[in-house]
């Protein structure tokens, strides 16, 4: 029986992760100490954002990477990972930079870290209501995720095993409950942003000023003045000492007006509203984020689409909910922002269900890879 490193394979010459560039060949473990490279193989450079297989004449680039920083081959124990095709070496490098950029840290709260204005006591912070619709949509997503980091049976080489995400569907009910995870997700972003509160004095001042009025236009969005009526006491509380020279509710009419066109004003895009979006501390610490007080929903909305696994959240229905409501919440702003934000008030019989589920399923994995694999994408980045 031949010795695997022997048997030609895609396998990967060098990578950066972070940076979101690789160099793969066909051919046979060659990278080992005691192996004559071959550079006359099929060899093609892959890079980010789209990871299409540029074809090159030789993998002498891919060695020159190496000189240059890039690691050399990816390996389990030793062995140089073979890997079923193209399609399964895009898939695995294109998941692993997503993990890795996502726990990169910045957005959502300035490059320096903040001083958060003290805030004593007081009741905890209300959450958004779900219903039935939003928790039939989370288990159909979890039934899917649950598949990845399954034990075989796979073959020598790394091979990818197709999913089925959830049918796209247009009913009335799917839509409010796709708004209702959205919602959750866009209170829990307003509560984090007058958590990370800083002095006017603070030098990231600026930078949260900004994150916070997106935070706020987005949630009125989604009602969150009427959510915040709900629960007069604890935002009359945190208001007033974040905005000390305002009367609380009057903080509504000054963000807004400082927000004029709306999500994407003055140039900008949705994906950058999505890297000024404050995530929750503690989601972003689960996730290996590396610096949680700054995560933004953008960074939090890369890694669970390269770590589908990660919305199971151990066991814990609450979080799990919490994590998926984020990237519904993204795929919403992404699929309905217009030059003047989202339609106001929105509501659920209203919601594009086929645009946001369209889009949410096309940033996922197509397919999962063995436990171990998978394990090795979830751990990139962590310290």
């Amino acid at each position: 029986m031949a010795d695997p490193k022997d048997i030609s394979a895609w396998r990967i010459d060098a990578l950066n992760a972070r940076g979101g560039v690789a160099f793969t060949s066909y051919r046979t473990a060659d990278l080992r100490e005691d192996a004559q490279a071959n550079l006359d193989v099929p060899c093609y450079a892959l890079s980010a954002p789209d990871f299409r297989p540029e074809p090159l004449t030789s993998r002498a680039l891919a060695f020159a990477g190496e000189r240059r920083g890039l690691q050399l081959g990816v390996w389990d124990d030793g062995t140089e990972l073979a890997f079923d095709d193209l399609e399964t070496v895009v898939e695995f490098v294109r998941r692993v930079y997503l993990t890795a950029s996502g726990r990169g840290g910045g957005g959502g709260g300035g490059e320096a870290p903040p001083v958060p204005v003290e805030v004593g006591g007081g009741p905890d912070r209300p959450v958004s209501p779900r219903g039935e619709a939003a928790e039939k949509i989370a288990a159909e997503f979890l039934e899917v995720a649950r598949q990845f980091g399954m034990a075989g049976p796979f073959g020598d080489a790394v091979e990818m095993k197709s999913v089925y995400w959830p049918k796209v569907q247009g009913d009335l009910d799917t839509r409010r409950g796709l708004r209702d995870l959205g919602a959750s997700a866009a209170y829990a972003t307003f509560n984090e942003a007058l958590d990370r509160a800083v002095p006017r004095s603070h030098q990231s001042y600026p930078q949260w000023h900004r994150s916070f009025v997106a935070a706020l236009h987005l949630g009125v969005e989604f009602g969150l003045y009427r959510h915040v009526r709900q629960h007069d006491k604890y935002y009359i509380q945190r208001l007033e000492k974040t905005f000390p020279m305002y009367p609380p509710y009057s903080v509504f009419d000054y963000a807004l007006s400082r927000w004029t066109g709306g999500l994407v004003a003055r140039g900008g895009d949705a994906l950058a509203v999505l890297e000024l979006l404050p995530v929750d501390k503690q989601l972003a610490k689960a996730l290996g984020h590396r610096e949680p007080e700054q995560a933004s929903v953008f960074d939090i909305v890369r890694i669970l689409a390269a770590n589908p696994k990660e919305l199971t959240a151990k066991g814990d229905e609450e979080a799990t909910r919490t994590r998926l409501s984020v990237l519904i919440l993204a795929a919403i702003v992404l699929t309905h922002s217009t030059a003047y934000g989202l339609p106001f008030e929105f509501e659920g019989d209203i919601l594009d269900a086929e645009a946001v589920l369209s889009w949410l399923v096309a940033q996922l994995p197509p397919g999962h890879f063995d436990e171990k694999i998978e394990r090795m994408i979830g751990t990139v980045g962590l310290i």
